[in-house]
């Protein structure tokens, strides 16, 4: 039986809004931004990490590698009271940035006032500056120590008095040295890429196979591998060293794209799950999307269209058809990502309200279906957004099948006409759901 969703309207408060304000940034100074909450940005800057050269005001004290601002390493800023700036953060998932008040890092002494995002490896952290942000900030590593620099907040028109120069680190704990590389792990990393390259099954695959770019992989893995038997019979083992790894990582990527016969079938498994599950999302968004066109808004298909998303869909199932079925996966993961980054900007802040002035039995079922596939929509949102523990998915999962079960009863119940039981059955299916939602902090 399928039955018609009550009509409803929109409101800026309620369920959706206590996961979207959270997970989804809703600026207005980039395309990647929604624009239900308009902020003046001043300025944008780009965080990424890499290893500590020289230059870095933290080299040689706490961890090897270090933030990077607009391809400078531990750029110094200076910011103008009273204005907002955004950091986009493209790290790594060891690397959450976040601003602090000490040097450290290590996610203490977080700086909160005006600002959102904090802890990110891949995304937006802005602040607001004002009267109540210190003259001296960091930006910083969550997990890690000395990786950031320092932003100095000056008064309007001060901004040239601000005096930078390198940080005194004299006092601060020393990077650990690297471990001295000895001819005897050279030789046996050799050995094993030996084996790898020429005498594996691996090896066996890809040269019987018609992929180009695997070919080209195992081609480079050979030479690196002849360039470090070179460099370790000169005695330059650093050299040596650098090329056995290069080695074995080209080896590794030609054995990823001639898989075996079970990491085939595995991947295959892989793409049907994540088609599955893109088409669940595509018929949320679709679904959102003439939801909100109906109430007047007019731009909810500017963040990704129609035409978009059926073409990458289209694009991937072609790839799959000639078994390049790990670039397949990769297209439809970043898909997946996409529709949910989209849904998130499109119900940023807003929530579905239903007239509860119920007219019949059968509309207030209505209305608590409705309800129900609501709760359920945010479930795969908010673990994309939030990035739950394993754990903590796992006992999600728990309440979310005992959400569905009991929603799975209460169909042929109301099939039967039995509104009054349907709806009771639909209400602990929502609890449930609400449940899950609650182990990753949506209220």
């Amino acid at each position: 039986m399928q039955i018609p969703l009550l009509r409803c309207y929109l409101v800026k408060i309620g369920m959706m809004s206590a996961l979207l304000t959270l997970s989804v940034p809703s600026y207005a100074a980039d395309d990647d931004w929604g624009d239900e909450e308009q902020i003046d940005i001043a300025q944008i800057f780009l965080v990424s990490s890499q290893e500590k050269p020289k230059s870095h005001p933290f080299h040689g004290v706490g961890h090897k590698l270090g933030l990077d601002v607009d391809g400078v390493a531990g750029k110094e800023l200076v910011l103008t009271r009273g204005q907002s700036y955004a950091f986009r953060v493209e790290t790594d998932i060891q690397h959450d940035v976040y601003l602090s008040t000490e040097a450290v890092g290590r996610g203490a002494s977080v700086f909160a006032d005006g600002v959102k995002g904090n802890f990110t490896y891949a995304g937006i952290v802005t602040i607001e500056t004002s009267n109540k942000t210190p003259k001296e900030l960091y930006y910083a590593c969550r997990n890690h120590s000395y990786m950031g620099g320092k932003i100095h907040i000056a008064n309007a028109g001060e901004e040239g008095k601000v005096v930078l120069g390198k940080i005194d680190t004299s006092s601060f704990p020393a990077t650990k040295p690297p471990k001295p590389i000895s001819v005897s792990t050279i030789k046996q990393k050799i050995s094993f890429a030996d084996m790898f390259v020429s005498q594996s099954s691996a090896a066996t695959r890809v040269g019987n196979s018609d992929n180009d770019e695997a070919k080209i992989a195992y081609t480079d893995a050979h030479a690196r591998l002849n360039k470090a038997k070179v460099a370790l019979d000169a005695g330059d083992l650093t050299l040596a060293l650098h090329e056995v790894d290069e080695s074995l990582r080209s080896m590794s990527t030609a054995a990823r794209l001639v898989p075996t016969p079970e990491q085939l079938a595995e991947q295959q498994q892989i793409f049907v799950t994540l088609m599955e599950e893109v088409k669940t999302f595509e018929k949320s968004y679709k679904r959102n999307v003439e939801r909100l066109e109906k109430s007047g808004r007019t731009d909810v298909r500017e963040h990704l269209s129609y035409a978009e998303l059926e073409s990458t869909v289209e694009a991937a199932e072609s790839l799959h058809e000639i078994n390049e079925i790990a670039a397949a996966n990769r297209l439809m993961k970043t898909l997946q990502k996409t529709i949910t980054t989209a849904l998130g900007k499109i119900l940023a802040n807003q929530t579905v309200v239903y007239d509860k002035t119920f007219g019949s039995p059968f509309e207030e079922y209505e209305y608590e279906l409705a309800r129900y596939l609501s709760y359920e929509e945010l479930v795969p949102l908010a673990i994309e957004q939030k990035r739950p523990s394993k754990r903590a998915v796992e006992l999600m999962d728990q309440f979310v099948v005992k959400g569905k079960n009991t929603y799975q009863l209460s169909l042929p119940v109301a099939d039967k006409k039995d509104y009054k039981n349907a709806i009771l059955m639909l209400q602990g299916a929502t609890f449930q759901l609400q449940r899950a939602l609650r182990m990753v902090g949506v209220r």
